[in-house]
């Protein structure tokens, strides 16, 4: 037993003393910056691209786990140089991502958390935690403050000149050719419009909100894309309820978007592309008359709350069939 109780006493001296080697620290130390390096990529995506998530769920239990390992790993080597500097420099990098995906909370917390923990605990000077967690800290206030503030004020956040809602373009044209590099496909929704009283809609009207990233006349279509709030993903169900009343009149089509969300939680966004059919508008015995499509949605206030939107009304689009 004393034979036993020392080779377990052996072992585990030899496993405390491997941990408190200061170059196996200073080696995670270094591996530690790659975790910086994951949340500059994360900001560049967040910049550059519309992120979309097959399985949400799955992939923020991973990106919890990513952050949790990385503040063990932070706090097993906090008392080290290159720790020390890779925690002073965190704040302006979870910053990036901070204003890119905000709103997106569950992208922009486990970092932060790793964040505020690591800042408290590391063994940095404390006058200079003190001074640059000032710094840090009205970087964050002002920035936040005047992102929402600009946001209200001015609507899409632009960068260098690029509207960030448009950043998913997922084709490049190749320079010099007639070619273009096609990097994803997306499911199109292409509705016929459908009066109020059609049996499609027995249930009664649908008006669950959403967000408009963009709307235009293409040929024979009316097509747009669509922010959803989801959860899942699934079950949103899409229509267009049109009023001719005053097609023969004066050519006007009145539209509404039918959208059933079915209960779908807020919590990710995803887009939707939908095109309406306009060529059953066309009047046989003046074919190429102009209609005048006006368009109403219903989607979120400053408060969050579903208000309908009739912007794309006054003056709408003039559909002139094959010239648009």
């Amino acid at each position: 037993m004393n034979s036993k109780a020392a080779k377990n006493r052996s072992f585990m001296d030899t496993l405390v003393a491997l941990f408190k080697n200061v170059w196996l620290k200073r080696g995670v130390a270094l591996l530690c910056w790659g975790y910086t390096g994951l949340l500059i990529w994360i900001a560049w995506l967040n910049g550059a691209f519309f992120l979309e998530y097959e399985n949400p769920t799955s992939l923020f239990v991973v990106y919890v786990f990513v952050n949790i390992a990385a503040l063990g790993l932070l706090i097993y080597t906090r008392r080290q140089v290159i720790t020390q500097v890779n925690v002073m420099i965190l704040p302006p990098v979870v910053f990036a991502t901070f204003l890119l995906a905000f709103g997106n909370w569950y992208m922009i917390l486990p970092p932060l958390v790793v964040l505020v923990a690591m800042f408290f605990i590391c063994t940095a000077n404390e006058t200079l935690k003190t001074v640059l967690g000032t710094m840090y800290l009205l970087m964050y206030v002002i920035g936040a403050a005047a992102y929402i503030t600009i946001t209200l004020l001015m609507g899409k956040i632009t960068l260098a000149g690029v509207d960030l809602d448009l950043r998913d373009r997922n084709y490049e044209v190749l320079s010099g050719e007639n070619t273009a590099t096609i990097y994803s496909l997306q499911s199109l929704i292409t509705p016929v419009p459908k009066p109020e009283d059609d049996p499609i809609y027995k249930d009664g009207i649908k008006l669950d909100p959403v967000e408009m990233v963009s709307i235009w006349l293409g040929r024979d279509y009316l097509n747009m894309i669509l922010n959803l709030k989801v959860s899942t993903g699934k079950g949103h169900v899409f229509g267009i309820v049109e009023d001719v009343s005053e097609l023969k009149t004066n050519g006007i089509v009145n539209m509404l978007l039918y959208h059933d969300a079915n209960s779908d939680g807020e919590y990710y966004n995803r887009r939707a592309y939908i095109s309406v059919p306009l060529a059953q508008y066309i009047d046989e015995e003046n074919p190429g008359r102009t209609i005048k499509v006006k368009f109403k949605y219903y989607t979120y206030d400053k408060d969050g709350s579903p208000i309908e939107s009739d912007k794309y009304c006054d003056p709408g689009f003039d559909y002139t069939p094959g010239q648009n």
